[in-house]
């Protein structure tokens, strides 16, 4: 798997047994670099025929995306996961504003479309739904007939309009409960198209389809958006960002686990680093066992560095080696890259603990508490002689 640019970030493959009692992908596990929600199998090869078609065909798996590919239909990617995240929307709305969902024709397939359709119309984007004959999976669909396959490509269909058909066969337009479920379901949606003209033609549809007044329904819609709003209020997730600190940590780890000798890298910075509190006790662990392996090593090579390293570091070694990181002209430009970035960590460092100490000098201070601010400053003053000599004043 790639993301976008091109770079390898993880591994996907497809049990080819049909009977088996798992999953039919099985991925990479997560890392940083690895997060399926937000990246497409496929991206980094059909961008330039998104770009090209103003359009990107959305699907379920890699074979679906592969065998498109194979029938030259090239702006096609496929998501990770379950559903499309708003993360991958942000990333596709650089390429194109119109969406294309060519989903999987069972059930499952059309609860995905309906969570995916709430996602790209929060961003503004277009979408369209591509309907295969018989409720076929795209991969299916292409294998028996790609010329049908192709037209339905050619020819796809609002998806507003696939959604209500849907939910009119699902549940009975003749019955209140019926009505009251096919509104429940298709409202909300319609509360996410932000142009008027578009909203009430499907409102309209909707009254036709059920036979309930579009003031009935318009009023139905209002009510659901307050009790969205509500939920979202009393739901909001809590995100907690890295600092400034955390993230060159990685950075400089990464910097040396990808050199084509580490060994040198971390001869020039050791010393440069030796006392630094680290806040990421995992990337702390991972330089430490880099230094342990090469007091019995000479050569460096992932495997054998994985063999030694502990298993609970591996997941953090694999988020390192795949970072992406900058193109150096030569590796003098490399080596004061990692330089630079020690220094600059290791001064960030001691201005973390600086802040630290002066933040319990003058809670002393208000205490009047004249031994324990007397024992900060003392720790306090070599802080600060290391510091002058980064050339830090």
């Amino acid at each position: 798997m790639h993301d976008h640019r091109g770079n390898i970030i993880g591994f996907s493959g497809r049990i080819m047994d049909a009977n088996a009692k798992t999953a039919k992908y099985i991925n990479t596990r997560e890392t940083l670099v690895y997060h399926k929600g937000s990246v497409f199998f496929g991206l980094d090869s059909s961008k330039e025929a998104i770009k090209k078609n103003n359009k990107a065909i959305i699907m379920e798996g890699e074979l679906d995306v592969i065998a498109a590919f194979q029938e030259g239909v090239t702006n096609t990617v496929a998501i990770k996961g379950t559903a499309l995240t708003e993360e991958q929307v942000n990333l596709l709305s650089r390429f194109t504003t119109n969406i294309a969902l060519c989903l999987d024709g069972d059930s499952a397939g059309q609860e995905a479309m309906k969570r995916s359709l709430a996602v790209i119309e929060k961003k503004g984007l277009t979408t369209t739904a591509i309907v295969l004959p018989n409720g076929k999976d795209p991969d299916e669909a292409i294998k028996t007939d790609p010329v049908i396959f192709k037209k339905a490509v050619e020819h796809d269909i609002p998806v507003y309009d696939v959604l209500l058909d849907i939910l009119v066969k699902k549940y009975s337009v003749n019955t209140a409960q019926g009505k009251k479920n096919i509104g429940d379901e298709f409202l909300p949606f319609l509360s996410y198209i932000s142009n008027e003209i578009i909203k009430e033609h499907y409102l309209r549809l909707l009254s036709k389809s059920i036979d309930v007044s579009p003031e009935v329904l318009l009023k139905e819609m209002e009510r659901l958006q307050k009790k969205e709003i509500i939920t979202q209020e009393v739901f909001v997730p809590k995100y907690q960002e890295r600092s400034r600190e955390e993230v060159m940590e990685e950075y400089l780890v990464s910097l040396v686990v990808q050199y084509q000798n580490p060994h040198v890298l971390l001869a020039e910075i050791k010393n440069m680093i030796t006392d630094y509190p680290w806040i990421t006790p995992s990337l702390q662990k991972i330089f430490t066992n880099l230094d342990l392996f090469f007091a019995r090593e000479t050569l460096f090579s992932t495997k054998a560095f994985l063999a030694f390293l502990p298993q609970e570091l591996v997941q953090s070694f694999d988020a390192c080696y795949l970072l992406s990181i900058p193109a150096f002209q030569n590796n003098e430009a490399y080596i004061q890259e990692v330089k630079k970035v020690a220094n600059d960590l290791y001064v960030l460092g001691l201005k973390r603990q600086m802040k630290h100490i002066t933040e319990q000098i003058h809670q002393y201070e208000k205490e009047s508490n004249e031994e324990k601010m007397m024992d900060l400053q003392q720790q306090l003053t070599p802080l600060l002689e290391k510091l002058v000599k980064r050339g830090v004043k």
